[in-house]
């Protein structure tokens, strides 16, 4: 543990060190009021002031913290120990396991009050693993990086955690029905050659009929408000996921705690690498022409071995349907991406799930138009925050302008009006 210690201690640069103890000494001294509140209680009761209690961090390393026995904030005396310089503000979490075996081996890294991890499992991204994140830390030990897990974490904390919300498997958000699955049941959903019908208990892609599956975001909420055959098309999909911030945030005002944001821009990846393994095949239809030719040549350059059936423009009609189908259906395809913006591209997977050969069909917006290289993603700390609807509006002012400054507010009033 002494050896541990003097690795820590070396690791860590004096200025991270210095400024880790005088924040957690200003936060200590402006809760004075507070300290001074939990000391009278403890006397009153006739109970010892403070009391130690074991934590272990996310690699099952333990830690002895202090805290107040009774009172408020109790847990502020955790401030005690960065000052002793036994934990970090900001370091391995105290909150989240690592469940990565690989993983499961010493860092350098102090313990911490706010981890990078707890800004991801807030926010809910899927593009980076645990183990991803420590290592992120370990090459960034800087009193600027040191600063921003902070202030991000707090900002994740009071925007998207509440302790009173539960975790449901499938919640309404203004009459649109929206599943609240992890990463690993979406994946476990797609890649399978099974949907069972539970009226008839038969396996209906048996028959030709492949899922349907669509991300849910303010703006399809706010189109399905307004929209009663939309409203149904999204009531029809196999699966419903959520994605992004808005629905976040509208989740936790309906007392839902959102799990993984699976969107289809992250979500993509770890379909591309599945695909690859169990030697399955994805099919592109949508945006501008050349765009999702462009989009199939840098899946395939990053991740060898993927089979892209083919590709296709979404400037299709219903007159197009027919021959469209057939040409995925010869492709041998099992899953069709399709993106061509809401609402119709959950309106074209509706029209056409009874017909099309493949496994699954997901609904993706303007997934090839980050992929082809046509319009760059958000920064990650915007991303880290729920912030990229702010980017995107960035990039395409007039695009956007409806769907973000005048939908974003309109949906929060909606939820905010909603009966919980």
């Amino acid at each position: 543990m002494q050896i541990l210690s003097l690795q820590r201690q070396k690791f860590y640069p004096f200025s991270v060190v210095l400024v880790d103890k005088i924040l957690a000494l200003t936060v200590l001294a402006l809760l004075l009021p507070v300290h001074a509140l939990n000391t009278l209680l403890a006397i009153f009761q006739r109970k010892a002031f403070t009391r130690s209690e074991l934590k272990q961090d996310a690699l099952g390393r333990v830690v002895e913290l202090t805290r107040w026995n009774v009172g408020l904030l109790r847990e502020s005396l955790h401030l005690l120990n960065v000052v002793k310089n036994e934990i970090s503000l900001a370091g391995v979490s105290l909150k989240y396991v690592c469940i990565e075996e690989d993983i499961l081996t010493l860092t350098p890294l102090k313990p911490g009050l706010f981890s990078i991890y707890e800004i991801q499992h807030t926010i809910g991204r899927i593009d980076c693993s645990h183990g991803d994140t420590l290592r992120q830390h370990e090459r960034n030990i800087t009193v600027r990086f040191q600063l921003a897990i902070v202030i991000k974490a707090i900002v994740c904390r009071v925007l998207y955690q509440s302790n009173k919300a539960r975790e449901a498997s499938r919640f309404n958000v203004l009459g649109v029905h929206v599943d609240n699955w992890l990463l690993a049941d979406v994946l476990n959903w797609i890649f399978t050659d099974t949907n069972i019908d539970t009226n008839t208990n038969t396996n209906i892609n048996a028959k030709g009929n492949c899922r349907s599956g669509y991300f849910i975001n303010v703006n399809s909420i706010n189109l399905a408000y307004s929209d009663g055959d939309f409203k149904k098309v999204l009531a029809s999909a196999d699966c419903a996921l959520a994605d992004g911030s808005g629905v976040r945030l509208g989740a936790k005002r309906l007392g839902v705690q959102l799990r993984d944001n699976v969107n289809g821009t992250d979500l993509l990846p770890h379909i591309c690498r599945r695909a690859i393994a169990e030697g399955w095949s994805i099919y592109l239809l949508g945006s501008e022409k050349g765009v999702a030719a462009a989009t199939a040549k840098n899946l395939k350059a990053t991740f060898t071995g993927l089979r892209i059936a083919g590709t296709h423009h979404g400037f299709v009609s219903e007159q197009d349907d027919e021959l469209l189908v057939q040409q995925i259906n010869q492709s041998g395809a099992d899953i069709v991406l399709v993106a061509m913006g809401s609402p119709m591209q959950e309106k074209w997977i509706a029209r056409n799930k009874v017909n099309l050969q493949a496994s699954t069909a997901l609904a993706v917006g303007g997934l090839f138009d980050f992929y082809s290289g046509k319009i760059p993603r958000a920064p990650v700390w915007m991303r880290e925050l729920g912030m990229e609807w702010i980017y995107r509006l960035a990039m395409e002012p007039k695009a956007k302008f409806n769907r973000y400054v005048i939908g974003n507010p309109l949906f929060m009033w909606r939820i905010m009006n909603a009966k919980t």
